[in-house]
């Protein structure tokens, strides 16, 4: 695969996740002054864009929302147990920055390319910039 050169704690997603999410939860202090929170869309950006290489909002029905990535980051430094999330802890606006920064572009694109005569690609397209 694409990180078979990475180590196997780097080689998926959900490895990278738990990592950062252990940290948290063990050094919160150390978490917040590394801005963890502020590198974190540059450190999972890599594994979004490699699941979107395979996505175009003109030809698949599958929006962001039933992406692995988005799946797996969705609930991404939320407390453990169900504790109620803290609305100024920055680890909650990460699935928004990847979409702004990483999958964005790609609808972008696709709209520029888009046919507006295709019926198909008009609907998907319109799911698409909803979702956003």
């Amino acid at each position: 695969g694409v990180f078979g050169d990475a180590a196997a704690e780097y080689s998926e997603l959900v490895y990278v996740k738990n990592k950062l999410e252990q940290w948290k939860q063990t050094y919160g202090q150390s978490y917040r002054d590394a801005y963890v929170a502020l590198s974190a869309p540059a450190l999972f950006a890599p594994y979004v864009r490699l699941e979107l290489l395979t996505w175009s909002p003109l030809y698949a029905d599958k929006g962001l929302d039933s992406m692995d990535w988005y799946a797996k980051l969705f609930d991404f430094g939320m407390p453990p147990g169900g504790a109620e999330h803290d609305p100024n802890d920055p680890d909650g606006e990460l699935v928004p920055k990847l979409v702004e920064k990483v999958a964005l572009p790609v609808v972008h694109h696709a709209v520029e390319c888009w046919e507006p005569f295709s019926a198909d690609q008009t609907r998907r397209v319109a799911g698409a910039v909803k979702e956003e």
